[in-house]
């Protein structure tokens, strides 16, 4: 039974707080392990332990990514790269952000990032992250080096062709032009490919084999591809859905080099 005891089997009311509440990695949808006093808890740590402290550091990962994910939401509104006047969401799939015409007094717009009493808040994130994965893991690997060092010590860069896009951004200048080709219908830039960049993370637990280990993605732009919610990903699951191609992960700090060296092809 679901509130059984994993020690004796008798009734558990209590609940191992080291692992409760952790989330799923792929098929593995864990349930809390139940005890019924303090004894049985101590008596079945040395069957439990190496489980509670993955599904610890599976915790600890979630939390991590959802605080980088802020970080960089606060850095972007810092220090904008784009002076932004206006969001415009035209239907459900396609948004244009309205850049400003620079400023003749010679203030700088760069940093004045964007008025979020004029625009929703997923648009502003939309702005926010567009064109933005190299920056992203140019400016966030120390953070998320430092932050998951403890339970995801190999942390590396990837550049993957992103695909199953949801959303198309496009840039309006201060002319009016943009860079969108009207000739491509709508079905065929919300799907067109686009190379992305993002960091891969893995788990390093006691006693599983390398090839078991969990492995994630974190995107820290996956909004700006109408993506929501989604910052952290199994792996697999990122690929499966996420991706047309895949490159190889490199060490923090060459994904950059990796993609001109792509272009320079």
């Amino acid at each position: 039974m679901a509130n059984e005891c994993a020690s004796c089997g008798q009734i558990g009311p209590l609940v191992c707080n080291g692992c409760a509440n952790a989330p799923a990695y792929l098929d593995d949808a864990p349930s809390a392990t139940r005890y019924c006093g303090a004894a049985c808890q101590r008596s079945h740590w040395t069957q439990h332990k190496d489980r509670c402290k993955l599904l610890l550091r599976r915790k600890i990962v979630h939390r991590a990514a959802k605080v980088i994910q802020e970080l960089y939401y606060i850095l972007c509104r810092k220090g904008m790269r784009l002076p932004v006047e206006r969001v415009d969401r035209a239907d459900e799939h396609t948004v244009f952000v309205h850049i400003m015409n620079p400023d003749l007094s010679g203030r700088n717009l760069i940093f004045q990032g964007i008025n979020r009493a004029l625009v929703s808040a997923a648009d502003e994130l939309v702005a926010l992250t567009m064109h933005g994965c190299t920056t992203s893991t140019i400016t966030m690997g120390q953070s998320v080096q430092i932050m998951l060092k403890d339970v995801m010590p190999l942390v590396y860069e990837s550049s993957v062709v992103a695909l199953n896009r949801k959303l198309w951004v496009e840039t309006v200048l201060p002319s009016g032009s943009l860079t969108l080709d009207h000739e491509i219908s709508k079905v065929d830039y919300v799907n067109q490919v686009d190379r992305h960049e993002v960091f891969f993370v893995m788990m390093l637990s006691p006693g599983v084999a390398l090839q078991d280990q969990e492995r994630y993605a974190i995107d820290l732009t996956h909004v700006q591809y109408g993506h929501h919610d989604e910052t952290l990903m199994p792996w697999r699951t990122f690929v499966e859905t996420r991706t047309l191609e895949t490159s190889e992960n490199l060490p923090l700090g060459l994904a950059l080099g990796w993609r001109v060296s792509r272009r320079k092809k």
